[in-house]
């Protein structure tokens, strides 16, 4: 099973995003992106964000079926619109593949809790349940509170983490949560979030998932966190440079 996270940035790297994911397709079975928008209007971009790349991508990627999770309706780039667009999380998995279920939980605030100022956007966590040759897995798709504050512990941020590890230990089978999780690696809220798990950022020593297009320091916020029975054949944080984040490439075995 071959699996890539990345938050695209909205698509403001757009050509080279679509050529990457279009070249990728044939052989990754599961894609979770981050940072996704969907609209029914006329509206293709704004501020350099394409509006309706849910679709674009799922044009992209016949073979796969889409999940959208949006976190809030009528919001782009941070801003509340006057367009119809929501924005939030999508999971693109092989039709090969059987889907058990998927859904999606908030973690912090609730949907549409954005009413044009502060830091109250409402976080989700995506997850979907699949199964192949009668072994089942559940993927999760995370983007993490951004409150202004640098990547550090806050309380928001800790009662997201409870929340997620909550959610994680209901899990039975075997499980990957993956995303943006805006971050630092030293953070209680991240040991929370792993305790019991494997972090494979941790684990295979990556010292950044940020691409050039990002120009502050801290170079982390891109995580994959696996369960202890899942098989590792290769973990690795791809160059690509289509967003502002890197590909994180999970090659895995349930």
């Amino acid at each position: 099973m071959k699996l890539i996270s990345l938050n695209i940035w909205g698509g403001i790297v757009y050509e080279p995003l679509m050529n990457f994911i279009a070249a990728q397709s044939p052989a990754i079975d599961i894609f979770c992106f981050q940072e996704i928008f969907r609209t029914d209007s006329d509206v293709k971009t704004y501020k350099g964000a394409r509006m309706n790349i849910y679709t674009e991508i799922q044009n992209r990627l016949p073979e796969h079926q889409g999940f959208f999770a949006p976190a809030q309706d009528g919001l782009a780039q941070g801003d509340l619109v006057d367009f119809p667009v929501s924005s939030g999380l999508a999971i693109f998995i092989k039709k090969s593949l059987t889907v058990k279920k998927c859904a999606d939980i908030f973690v912090v605030h609730e949907r549409n809790s954005f009413q044009g100022s502060g830091f109250s956007l409402g976080r989700n966590v995506q997850y979907l349940e699949f199964a192949r040759d009668g072994r089942k897995c559940t993927i999760a798709n995370f983007h993490g509170l951004w409150d202004g504050q640098p990547k550090v512990d806050t309380p928001d941020r800790l009662q997201q983490s409870h929340n997620i590890k909550a959610f994680l230990d209901q899990i039975q089978t075997p499980k990957i949560i993956c995303g943006d999780f805006n971050l630092l690696p030293t953070t209680e809220s991240l040991r929370i979030v792993k305790e019991g798990l494997v972090d494979l950022i941790e684990k295979n020593h990556i010292s950044s998932t940020r691409s050039h297009y990002y120009l502050k320091e801290a170079r982390f916020a891109d995580y994959a966190i696996v369960s202890p029975d899942i098989k590792i054949n290769e973990f690795t944080v791809w160059s690509d440079a289509v967003s502002d984040h890197l590909p994180l490439y999970l090659d895995f075995e349930i």
